[in-house]
């Protein structure tokens, strides 16, 4: 079996950040059944990814075709790498590099926002900073780059 596995690494391209990419990524590969990790590099997000070529193929068609919605890819860069031991899939800790980073507009709240904040029974009822991964604010809430959560004012 082992010997069926590839690994490679993509960089994503475009707006990727603050927009609910890694954790799509995550639960992408995980669903595939892929291990190895998912980091923000400043200009891209970097996808280090093994498995079956069918399921790394799943993986890097699932990157445009089903990316969140508030995401733009604009390029997926692909190279074969040397096989790693890994048993997971992690979002790990976000460096910084060099070069132009896309990030998201402030968005108006969603649909399913809308309707949380409208719902008696919901507990963020009338909250009035709700917003999730595809909505809210993106710029005015950013400190520094890469878009994680410490480098934003929800640290």
């Amino acid at each position: 079996m082992a010997e069926d596995l590839r690994a490679v690494r993509l960089l994503v391209f475009g707006v990727v950040q603050g927009v609910g990419f890694r954790p799509f990524v995550s639960r992408l590969a995980v669903s595939l059944g892929l291990v190895g990790s998912v980091a923000n590099k400043g200009p891209y997000v970097e996808i280090v990814a093994q498995g079956t070529e069918a399921a790394l193929e799943k993986l890097r068609r699932g990157l445009t075709e089903q990316a969140p919605a508030r995401a733009a890819v604009l390029r997926v860069e692909a190279r074969d790498i040397a096989p790693f031991a890994a048993d997971s899939f992690a979002i790990v800790e976000s460096e910084r590099e060099a070069g132009a980073v896309f990030v998201s507009p402030d968005i108006a709240i969603c649909d399913r926002c809308r309707a949380e904040l409208f719902d008696r029974a919901d507990r963020r009822y009338l909250h009035p900073f709700i917003n999730c991964t595809a909505c809210g604010p993106r710029l005015t809430i950013l400190d520094a780059m890469p878009y994680d959560r410490e480098r934003t004012s929800m640290k």
